[in-house]
C-alpha cells in the first residue's frame, strides 16, 4: 500500500509542475491547438512517469577527467528506513480510506452526470441526425455538446445566432473534445485531493473554448456580434458541467483572448522546452530500483575487477578467508548494490557465529574504486574490530580456541598460590 501512496504523491507533484509550466509559459499564447495537445500529453505522462524505470537514464560511468571512490554504510540507511516505516504505514492506514471514499464520491458524481445526460437524450426531441445528432432542449439551458450530440433550444435564438452556436458546438464535436473532458474528469477522480488536478481540468476546458471561439471567428463571423451572443447566453442555465457548454464560466477570459493579437511564431520555441521538462520529471519522479546493477553509459553492467580485504584482526581475517568460497562477490561477475548489501549481511552473520556479536554499524565497510579501470570496478571490504587483541584473548579463553594461553594462565595461578602458602 505504501507504494500506492508514493505513486500518488509523485503523480500529484508531476501534475503540479505540468500546470505551473502551462500557466506561466503556454497559457498566454494563442496557439490553442498546441496547448491542447500539451495538456493531454503532459497530464497523461504525469500519471505514467512515476511507473517508469529510469535507471537507464542514469549513467554511473566514471568520467575520463574526474574519477571517484564511493563509500557507503548500508546499516545507517537501513536503520533510517526501518525507523520511518511504521510511521509511513500508520499514516497510510489513515489516508487510504479517505482517498478511496473521495475517489468513490467523484466516480459516483461522474456516473450520475452521464446517467442524467442519457435520460435527457432519450426525452429530448431529435431535430436532425446524420453524422451528428441535434437535440432540442426543453428549457432555457445553455447549449452544449457531448460526443457526437449537440443540445440546444432553437427557439431562444435568431437565425444568425443559431448559426454561430451550431458552428461553435460542431468544433467541439468534430475535434472530439469530449476525450479531453473525460480525461480531466478521471484525473480529478484519481487525484481529487490535489488542487492542481482541478486547476488543470479548468485550464483544459477553458482552452477548448478558446479553440472553438477561434474557429468561429476564422469563418468570418462578426467578432462583436459573437461576443454579444456570449453575454446573452450568460443569462441562461449552464446545464451539464461534464459536457462542453457553449458558455464556459470564464467569459471575461474568453473575450480577452479573442481580442488579443496573434502570438508571434518565434514563441513556438517555448514548446521545445517540453521535452527537457518531461525528462526532468522522469528523472525526478520515475521509479528507481534500490538494488539495480551499476551500469555503464551503454547500459551494460559493470563487472567486479578485483576483491580485496583490509582486516585489523588476524583471527577475523582467518575466519573470512576460510569461508571465502561462500562469498557472493565474484571477480568477473556483475556488480550490484544489492549484492554488496547481501554480502555485508553474510559477513556479519559469519562473525556473529564465531562470537563477534553486537558489531557497530561501521565495522564492515565497502569501498568501490572506479579509478583502476574505465570499465570495471574494484571493491575493498574493510572490517574493523574495536579492541581486537583484547577481544580475541577473551574469546579464546571463553570458547577454548587458544588452549596454550589458557594453560599458561593456570601455571601462573599455581605459582601465586604456592608463594602465598
Amino acid at each position: 500500500m505504501s507504494q500506492l501512496f508514493d505513486y500518488l504523491i509523485k503523480a500529484s507533484l508531476c501534475l503540479g509542475v505540468v500546470y505551473l509550466f502551462y500557466y506561466w509559459l503556454l497559457r498566454p499564447l494563442t496557439y490553442y491547438a498546441w496547448n491542447r495537445y500539451f495538456l493531454l500529453l503532459a497530464t497523461s505522462l504525469a500519471f505514467i512517469i512515476p511507473l517508469l524505470p529510469v535507471d537507464a537514464l542514469m549513467s554511473d560511468q566514471p568520467s575520463a577527467a574526474v574519477t571517484f571512490i564511493r563509500q557507503f554504510s548500508l546499516e545507517k540507511d537501513q536503520a533510517a528506513i526501518a525507523s520511518t516505516a511504521p510511521e509511513r504505514m500508520a499514516l497510510w492506514q489513515v489516508l487510504l480510506p479517505v482517498f478511496l471514499v473521495g475517489s468513490l464520491v467523484m466516480l459516483v458524481r461522474m456516473l450520475m452526470q452521464l446517467t442524467s445526460l442519457k435520460k435527457l437524450r432519450r426525452s429530448a426531441p431529435l431535430l436532425h441526425e446524420r453524422q451528428y445528432a441535434f437535440y432540442q432542449l426543453p428549457n432555457e439551458q445553455s447549449p452544449f455538446s457531448f460526443g457526437n450530440h449537440v443540445y440546444l433550444n432553437r427557439h431562444l435564438y435568431n437565425e444568425e445566432e443559431f448559426e454561430k452556436i451550431i458552428r461553435h458546438e460542431l468544433v467541439h464535436v468534430q475535434q472530439k473534445h469530449t476525450i479531453d473532458v473525460l480525461l480531466m474528469e478521471w484525473v480529478c477522480i484519481i487525484n481529487w485531493f490535489n488542487p492542481f488536478a482541478w486547476l488543470i481540468r479548468q485550464a483544459a476546458k477553458q482552452n477548448l473554448e478558446f479553440i472553438a471561439d477561434e474557429q468561429v471567428l476564422q469563418e468570418g463571423h462578426n467578432r462583436k456580434g459573437y461576443q454579444y451572443l456570449l453575454l446573452k447566453v450568460a443569462r441562461e442555465d449552464q446545464g451539464f458541467q461534464l459536457a462542453s457548454p457553449f458558455l464556459f464560466p470564464s467569459l471575461k477570459k474568453r473575450i480577452e483572448m479573442m481580442n488579443r493579437d496573434r502570438t508571434a511564431g518565434v514563441h513556438l520555441l517555448k514548446f521545445a522546452v517540453v521535452l527537457p521538462l518531461i525528462v526532468m520529471l522522469a528523472v525526478a519522479f520515475g521509479q528507481t530500483s534500490g538494488k539495480h546493477s551499476i551500469k555503464k553509459a551503454d547500459g551494460e553492467p559493470y563487472n567486479l575487477s578485483s576483491l580485496t580485504y583490509r582486516i585489523n584482526d588476524a583471527r577475523v581475517e582467518a575466519i573470512v578467508k576460510e569461508d571465502q568460497r561462500n562469498c557472493l562477490l565474484k571477480p568477473g561477475a556483475a556488480l550490484s548494490l544489492g549484492l554488496m548489501s547481501k554480502e555485508k549481511d553474510r559477513l556479519r552473520t559469519l562473525l556473529e557465529q564465531h562470537g563477534y556479536a553486537n558489531l557497530p554499524g561501521n565495522a564492515i565497510r565497502f569501498t568501490i574504486d572506479t579509478t583502476l579501470s574505465p570499465q570495471r570496478f574494484a571493491v575493498e571490504i574493510a572490517i574493523h574490530i574495536a579492541n581486537a587483541g583484547i577481544q580475541q584473548v577473551r574469546l579464546a579463553q571463553g570458547n577454548g580456541y587458544d588452549q596454550k594461553a589458557k594453560d599458561q594462565t593456570l601455571i601462573k595461578q599455581e605459582k601465586i598460590i604456592n608463594r602465598v602458602h
